[in-house]
């Protein structure tokens, strides 16, 4: 018991401040267990035995120390020199002594702003403004690594671990701009739609390069990866007031051979312009007016009902064909309506398929798409779909393999336009918004499936 009166005696009598030591104040190395010469509870050197585990930046000066107070403005501690509550920011440096002024906090100083803090306008904001090893600079990988397990987006890509490329041994699809679409120089992306810009996330297959006025015409960027940037792209383009159209006049016979048709009118529906079918059946239309809706055509000849097709302009169509019914499968298709018979003077024939095209450029080869249902309004009348004879065959509910259909409206005088829709495997088919009807005319269409 006497010794370790004698022991507490030595540390009282020879400790410096309240320091204290292990030995007497003879021993040549004492051992600090908590060296705080200030007396304010934070020791420097951090000890574990101080009552606060953190750094006193000025031991000298007990009224600095991670737990003291600067600010708020005004307050003396905004004007001592000090940097008071060891923050490492002094007086006015120090956000608690600037009034209403928005700073950018950094809580974990890892020199990556926290994104609460409004003031921060760094792109790369801090994921984890509570460790200083998260930030958008540090690095996640590679494949090994203690990054790649420690459950933590080290790099503030929003990937953690193994969803991270860099901790990954496989190649990979990389999306630098997280763009949904892969960078070309990555090999693993199996894509068809590859970014042509990947550090530039509004760069990539599925953006928006237009209208014409758009700031997207005059940026300077391909934006929508087609190779053409600004003015060379066509939706940068103003649209003309005219265009020229042309194409042959052929006719649908039971051959499907579809031979031209010489000296066929052709006219727009409003017969405002009109031209004539060379003797290969060739026809070409100048300066036709642009407008929003493609441009409806009637064509006639003598021995022929009327025929009124739809051109294309819309999806960039220029030549294009247009076909005439031979008018013994005019009657026949009628005929064939169950709701029937009707007379052929009165009668419209809406004769369509459902179609599929690899391009547009003419002359356009359309495939002929199986297991489509179309929808005709007004409900009143009734599709009718072509079996694989090339007959009408009202017990389909869908197109046979070949794509076809038919429509009859029984009074065209009374019904004066249709319209059709449908879908195919879960896609919708595209069909202009209206088709005219006049009596004893045929109407040619074709419903195109965009997915194909």
């Amino acid at each position: 018991m006497k010794r370790w009166r004698l022991f507490l005696a030595l540390v009282l009598c020879c400790g410096v401040g309240v320091g204290v030591w292990l030995a007497g104040c003879g021993d040549d190395d004492p051992v600090v267990i908590c060296n705080d010469v200030d007396g304010d509870g934070y020791g420097n050197p951090i000890s574990f035995l101080c009552p606060n585990l953190e750094l006193d930046c000025d031991d000298a000066n007990a009224a600095v120390n991670p737990g003291a107070t600067e600010g708020p403005v005004g307050d003396a501690t905004c004007n001592d020199g000090l940097d008071n509550n060891c923050n490492g920011l002094t007086d006015a440096e120090d956000p608690n002594c600037r009034e209403g002024e928005e700073v950018c906090t950094d809580n974990d100083m890892d020199g990556y702003g926290d994104p609460a803090s409004g003031a921060c306008e760094s792109p790369d904001l801090d994921c984890d403004d509570a460790n200083a090893a998260v930030n958008p600079g540090a690095t996640e990988g590679p494949a090994g690594d203690a990054t790649c397990s420690d459950g933590l987006d080290n790099n503030c890509n929003g990937l953690t671990d193994g969803d991270d490329p860099n901790c990954r041994e496989e190649e990979v699809c990389t999306d630098n701009d997280m763009d949904g679409y892969g960078d070309p120089a990555s090999g693993a992306c199996e894509s068809p739609e590859l970014d042509c810009d990947d550090g530039n996330a509004a760069v990539n297959p599925g953006a928006t390069e237009g209208p014409a006025g758009d700031a997207t015409c005059s940026d300077g960027l391909d934006n929508n990866c087609n190779g053409l940037t600004d003015a060379e792209d066509p939706n940068c383009q103003e649209a003309p007031a005219t265009i020229t159209l042309s194409g042959k006049v052929v006719l649908i016979d039971i051959s499907n051979a579809l031979p031209p048709v010489a000296g066929a009118t052709v006219e727009l529906l409003d017969g405002s312009m009109s031209t004539t079918s060379g003797e290969d059946g060739s026809w070409t239309l100048a300066d036709v007016p642009v407008t929003d809706e493609d441009p409806y055509l009637k064509i006639t000849k003598a021995g022929y009902p009327v025929a009124i097709n739809v051109f294309p302009v819309s999806q960039g169509v220029v030549q294009y064909d247009l076909q005439v019914l031979d008018s013994t499968l005019f009657n026949v298709l009628i005929g064939m309506d169950p709701n029937g018979p009707h007379d052929t003077s009165k009668a419209c024939l809406i004769l369509g398929a459902v179609v599929g095209f690899e391009s547009l450029d003419y002359p356009q080869v359309p495939a002929m798409l199986a297991g489509a249902t179309v929808n005709v309004t007004p409900g009143s009348l009734q599709v009718v779909y072509i079996n694989d004879a090339h007959m009408p065959d009202p017990s389909l509910t869908e197109t046979s393999s070949q794509g076809s259909f038919d429509i009859v409206v029984p009074d065209a005088n009374i019904i004066t336009s249709i319209s059709l829709s449908g879908s195919r495997g879960g896609v919708d088919l595209e069909a202009p918004p209206y088709y005219p009807t006049l009596p004893g005319a045929f109407v040619m269409t074709g419903l195109v499936d965009p997915s194909y």
